[in-house]
């Protein structure tokens, strides 16, 4: 769980991250982050600790002819910070229901930091 504080605004949600721990791999991330105003929902798909894929969605819904626009807005975001690779960004319903399944979770705990 996280609680990420902004200047007027306040978000909290759920990271999850699902790691193949016989192959030492990231495989999934899968965060829920929720403002009073609305919920976003991601799930990042890794290769070898990149970032191939995101699939994102909010609730509520975006409009139909903004779909595009957001999905360029966040995979030049990622792009930039993942030194110029390409990051295929779709808004699917899918992250709602990609769900990690595991047969173990576990809570690890952070510190308290400024962001």
């Amino acid at each position: 769980p996280f609680l990420w504080q902004l200047e007027k605004d306040e978000a909290k949600g759920l990271i999850r991250i699902l790691i193949d721990f016989n192959k030492k791999i990231t495989e999934k991330i899968q965060i829920n982050c929720e403002f009073e105003w609305k919920k976003f929902f991601f799930v990042l798909y890794l290769n070898k600790s990149k970032v191939t894929e995101v699939r994102f969605c909010t609730l509520p819904s975006l409009l139909t002819s903004n779909i595009h626009s957001e999905e360029e807005r966040l995979g030049e975001l990622l792009c930039s910070g993942m030194n110029g690779d390409s990051v295929t960004v779709t808004y699917s319903t899918l992250a709602f229901s990609d769900s990690l399944c595991t047969d173990s979770e576990f809570s690890l705990p952070f510190k308290d930091s400024a962001v």
